[in-house]
């Protein structure tokens, strides 16, 4: 049997919204898309090194957003820019918001999250179609819950 290796389909600077804290907080992370996870490096306020895994894969949605309706503390300049906002929806209405630092760069983000959500989807109908069960995209959502490292 042979292992493959993944790679990262996309890599660069990214805003990450911490909402899990006492005091939510943009972090400016290094930021690793490798099917299914983003990884995403970054240092707290005190300087501990963070990193964290989402699994994007479990999303059902990935959008961009306004940046004035993105979170109770709008995002800080990346170079001297307004930065431009994106979402991951998870089940329950659970979104992880980011930020890059051009429409472009967004709009890169946001189509790489889709890719891996539709290989997820497509992966996942091909399974349950062999079986001769046929799941809605909502109950297929359903079925892939969030996971946070």
């Amino acid at each position: 049997m042979q292992l493959t290796e993944v790679k990262d389909i996309r890599t660069g600077v990214l805003l990450y919204y911490d909402n899990d804290t006492v005091s939510p907080m943009w972090h400016q992370c290094d930021a690793f898309l490798t099917p299914p996870n983003l990884r995403l490096t970054y240092f707290t306020p005190s300087g501990k090194p963070v990193t964290r895994t989402i699994l994007v894969a479990n999303g059902m949605d990935a959008r961009s957003i306004a940046s004035t309706n993105c979170a109770a503390i709008p995002p800080p300049m990346l170079d001297g820019k307004s930065p431009y906002v994106f979402e991951v929806e998870f089940a329950n209405s659970i979104t992880e918001k980011f930020a890059a630092i051009s429409a472009l760069e967004r709009g890169g983000w946001v189509s790489s999250v889709w890719y891996v959500l539709e290989t997820k989807l497509s992966m996942s109908m091909k399974l349950t179609n062999a079986k001769g069960i046929r799941f809605s995209r909502r109950r297929l959502a359903l079925l892939f819950r969030p996971f946070i490292i």
